[in-house]
């Protein structure tokens, strides 16, 4: 009993990051099996882009339309309400095989995974103090990169021996402890703020004026370029290729090592010595090795520099939120952050649609080529944005 009243008396940002780890760790399972799932009905890696892209699209849709709904409600109960919508989802998906209605679970699942995302960060933002964003940031990302990191060789080796239906049972459990653990912390956030009065065009216009927003709009959109290749085509390769279920897992798992030990570590030197800095290097260090990959054929080299990417990738996930929120007022952050994490979906829908319009004409390794310019072209616009230091 004592060991428990201890876990329950952590700290705010750690109880979110044990229930993020929950959360993260249901999702990661499904993710690792979604692409080869998909392809098992399609039968062609470039439908599942295409239906991946529409899938994305409509979580864009969804960050937008959800904007005012986010300000006016408790950010807590919009949570909750999205671990019930994963929830359900997993649950159907374990025994259903229509075709047209897993394409239409899959909508309801993204937009699900937009309501989680945008109260979720906002729940986090206002749980820290001015100068403990990136650090809090680092923390949480960590706990979510930790559940990335054991999710998918869980899912791997689940798929190999049970199959998929028993990947999503376990994905929806993991969904409802994410759900028990939140009541049972007694996370509350139930700060509102009165919609905006302006029409949402106009909300577009004010935010993107900001040449700062504008920009981070951009750097933060690149990494989600990267994860969408990863998760997407990174599995389908590697079962098209001869290796069976559970090297995805391995693979997955691989890549996601690298975000749990240095993120953390790398959030905390930002604060110290600026954002800017770790932009530009992480995403140079990811063109570089997106690009070094196109001209390799051996599998194991080819992935050492996918592994040497995600050193990149770690400077960038927990700093570029952090970057958003330094810049914007606290009392503007309901109004922008819907806005703002629009860049996951329309940059994870580029990703996935011109990847798919590629497959259909080059071979596999023209994806690294294209995902190493893109990469390349994030850090030069890195440059452009303020070197905020939180810890002076």
């Amino acid at each position: 009993m004592y060991a428990i009243r201890k876990f329950l008396r952590l700290k705010q940002i750690s109880k979110l990051g044990v229930v993020g780890f929950f959360a993260a760790f249901g999702i990661a399972l499904v993710d690792t099996i979604w692409s080869i799932y998909l392809e098992g009905y399609l039968h062609n890696p470039s439908y599942v882009g295409f239906i991946s892209t529409i899938f994305m699209i409509v979580g864009l849709a969804s960050y937008v339309f959800l904007i005012p709904v986010v300000q006016k409600s408790s950010k807590s109960f919009l949570f909750l309400l999205a671990l019930v919508m994963f929830f359900i989802s997993y649950t159907l998906l374990s025994f259903v095989s229509h075709i047209y209605l897993i394409i239409f679970i899959g909508v309801i699942i993204s937009v699900a995974a937009s309501l989680k995302v945008e109260s979720f960060g906002i729940i986090i933002a206002d749980k820290s103090k001015s100068n403990e964003i990136s650090k809090n940031e680092s923390l949480i990302y960590t706990c979510l990169n930790l559940a990335w990191l054991i999710g998918p060789l869980v899912a791997g080796f689940i798929a190999k021996l049970y199959g998929f239906n028993r990947v999503f049972m376990w994905a929806a459990g993991f969904l409802f402890l994410a759900f028990v653990s939140f009541e049972s912390f007694s996370l509350k956030d139930n700060k509102k703020s009165k919609p905006s009065k302006e029409n949402f065009f106009y909300l577009i216009k004010e935010f993107f004026s900001d040449r700062q927003r504008f920009y981070i709009y951009l750097i933060s959109g690149g990494i989600s370029v990267w994860w969408a290749f990863i998760y997407i085509y990174g599995p389908i390769y590697i079962v098209e290729h001869g290796f069976g279920r559970e090297i995805v897992g391995i693979f997955l798992f691989s890549v996601a090592l690298p975000l749990v030990l240095l993120e953390y570590v790398f959030g905390k030197l930002a604060s110290k010595v600026g954002l800017k800095k770790m932009f530009i290097m992480g995403y140079m260090i990811m063109g570089i090795s997106a690009i070094t990959c196109f001209f390799i054929s051996n599998y194991f080299v080819l992935f050492g520099f996918v592994l040497l990417a995600s050193v990149g990738a770690s400077m960038l996930e927990p700093t570029t939120e952090a970057y958003f929120f330094d810049i914007t007022p606290r009392s503007q952050r309901s109004k922008f952050y819907g806005i703002y994490d629009t860049t996951i979906g329309i940059f994870c829908a580029l990703s996935t649609f011109l990847s798919g319009i590629v497959l259909l004409w080059f071979s596999f390794n023209y994806l690294f080529l294209l995902l190493g310019i893109i990469l390349i072209l994030m850090a030069g616009i890195s440059t452009r944005v303020k070197n905020i230091v939180e810890e002076k």
